[in-house]
């Protein structure tokens, strides 16, 4: 069932599920998954660690490699970028020059991170690092620099960034000072192709200007014709996807069955936007987005139990032309899916992996975001992580993992390696306890200190002892619209999927950079070769130029998904002319 759909595009009307509110202190003893059945992946210790703490992580194109960015600790602390190369095991930390720290990291078109906003410089007439908190900063992983390309007309501390298909980049949020304000009434864009010129103000569209609240680190998504999704706490706004940036639609906002619980910083969740997948005819029609978990901020303290529900909102392109947009009803009737999670969640990372499954990793079940020289603000870590599948039926999406081995809360992130993992990194409040339970399953920071340098893989389960698809060969280049080939082996019975991904860009629990998306294909299974149809030309929404990991998809392994290959860089360009 959909919600009608009226003019040009849709306005959805506001859609209430059923009304009973969750209290905060429920007495419900925190889930106990020490002993996980069938658990949906495992997870290991790296040999070596890091040098510095991951508040963001970027993965460098066709490479192991990630870049960090790290937080100014004190006014003279001057360590706040770090490298990490995953096949060498060297990892390094130092001044980047730029205070990169709680600034919105996305990736160009070329490759190269890119980091908007920032934080405070150190002191002195001579800063080992000036103050980000109003430049656009450029990394260039062959020479190891930071440049600032260009200059916001405020200055942002905790911004999001969105790269648009034409190179311009929307920053939404953050403010002039931590913690303190104020709230800016607009966002701006930043022209990649003219660096120095002035940013444009583009104003917030109503309905995510209302539940927006400080507005750090708002969830900005580009869907397949181009519009951007805007969520900010507990509603949000889909506009058009050029500038001024037209409002389409608000959205319904979250409703009582989703319980009193806020969605950004200081209580935040995760939120990601779903794979995008084509319909029979190539179009991508269809778009979904969900948010995990989150905090009540009344009386919040460092052990009031967070969040236990996830919300989720399908969309459909509709009307005659399929220009329309209409949100699909829930089972119950409602504009949103609300779940039960299997524990209390803030402050996780969310993976989309290659088979559309979305792995929720780390976070806390306790407490919400910052940090203190005062003991922990999130005071109890999340021992298991999620896998969540968003193909089966509401209420039967969920699995748990097993024990992480290392609880990561906040200032920590998570990626999509290219092997198909999930690597791991960074936390500035880790001197947790130990939960419950999970005594010899959970290894505490050794040091006792709050920041965690340790690293991690998670294995999702269908990979972790399935037969995988190998790619053995596939273009460097391909372009909007068109067929290319892939040559691959596979001892399972069938080749399922194709899917691209991007390099990721993450920071306090949003991947700004992350995008899945499942491609039209053929089979030859007597030459092994794979005929695939790259992103429509007719939608850059669905796929924006640059750089992308290409996946194959096998078998269903058990009740995990299907098993999917290691990745293969490759870059999408335009089609030609």
């Amino acid at each position: 069932m959909l919600l009608a759909a009226t003019g040009a595009h849709a306005r959805a009307s506001m859609a209430v599920g059923s009304a009973h509110d969750e209290a905060t202190n429920d007495g419900r003893a925190l889930l106990d998954t020490s002993t996980t059945p069938n658990s949906a992946g495992s997870f290991e210790m790296l040999p070596f660690t890091a040098k510095a703490v991951s508040l963001s992580m970027v993965s460098i194109p066709r490479t192991r490699k990630y870049v960090q960015g790290w937080r100014r600790v004190n006014s003279m602390w001057t360590l706040m970028a770090g490298n990490i190369d995953l096949d060498t095991g060297v990892t390094t930390g130092y001044a980047p020059g730029i205070a990169i720290g709680c600034s919105g990291p996305i990736m160009m078109e070329d490759g190269a991170p890119l980091y908007v906003g920032g934080e405070f410089g150190n002191s002195g007439k001579k800063p080992a690092n000036v103050d980000a908190r109003s430049l656009i900063t450029r990394y260039d992983a062959a020479t190891g620099k930071y440049t600032a390309m260009g200059k916001l007309s405020v200055p942002r501390w905790y911004p999001t960034a969105l790269r648009l298909n034409d190179g311009k980049v929307l920053v939404v949020g953050g403010t002039a000072n931590a913690d303190k304000g104020p709230v800016y009434n607009v966002s701006e864009l930043w022209d990649s192709s003219n660096p120095t010129a002035a940013t444009l103000p583009v104003p917030h569209p109503t309905g995510f200007a209302a539940t927006m609240g400080l507005n750090y680190y708002p969830f900005m998504a580009l869907l397949p014709n181009r519009e951007i999704l805007w969520w900010g706490n507990r509603g949000g706004s889909i506009t058009t996807g050029d500038f001024p940036f037209t409002k389409i639609m608000d959205l319904p906002p979250l409703p009582d069955s989703y319980g009193p619980w806020h969605t950004m910083y200081p209580y935040t969740a995760t939120v990601v936007l779903h794979a995008l997948r084509p319909d029979a005819d190539g179009a991508y029609n269809t778009f979904s987005f969900t948010i995990f978990g989150g905090q009540n901020p009344k009386k919040v303290n460092p052990n009031t139990p967070a969040c236990d529900k996830s919300a989720r909102m399908d969309f459909t392109y509709c009307g005659p032309t399929k220009s329309d947009i209409c949100i699909v009803n829930s089972a119950g009737g409602g504009s949103w899916q609300i779940e039960t999670m299997p524990d209390r969640r803030l402050l996780a990372d969310a993976i989309v992996l290659p088979n559309e499954r979305i792995f929720v990793h780390g976070g806390a079940r306790t407490g919400f975001a910052g940090v203190t020289a005062r003991g922990l603000k999130a005071g109890n870590g999340a021992p298991v992580s999620f896998a969540y599948d968003p193909s089966k039926a509401q209420g039967n999406r969920y699995q748990t993992t097993e024990p992480v081995i290392v609880m990561r809360s906040y200032h920590s992130t998570a990626c999509l390696d290219i092997t198909g993992k999930i690597f791991s990194s960074g936390c500035d409040e880790c001197n947790l306890p130990m939960p419950a339970g999970y005594e010899g399953k959970i290894q505490l920071n050794p040091t006792g200190d709050a920041g965690e340098f340790r690293l991690t893989m998670g294995t999702p389960a269908e990979i972790k002892s399935a037969d995988r698809p190998v790619i053995t060969s596939a273009p460097d280049v391909i372009r909007r619209g068109d067929r290319f080939q892939v040559r691959y082996t596979y001892s399972g019975a069938a080749i399922t999927g194709v899917a691209l991904t991007t390099p990721c860009a993450s920071t306090h629990s949003i991947n700004m950079n992350q995008r899945v998306v499942i491609l039209p294909f053929t089979v030859d299974t007597a030459t092994n070769t794979i005929t695939v149809t790259a992103p429509p030309a007719a939608q850059h929404g669905v796929a924006p130029r640059g750089e992308y990991t290409l996946w194959l998809l096998g078998d269903e392994v058990g009740e995990f998904g299907r098993t999917y290959s290691q990745g293969r860089w490759i870059t999408l360009q335009e089609a030609a002319m």
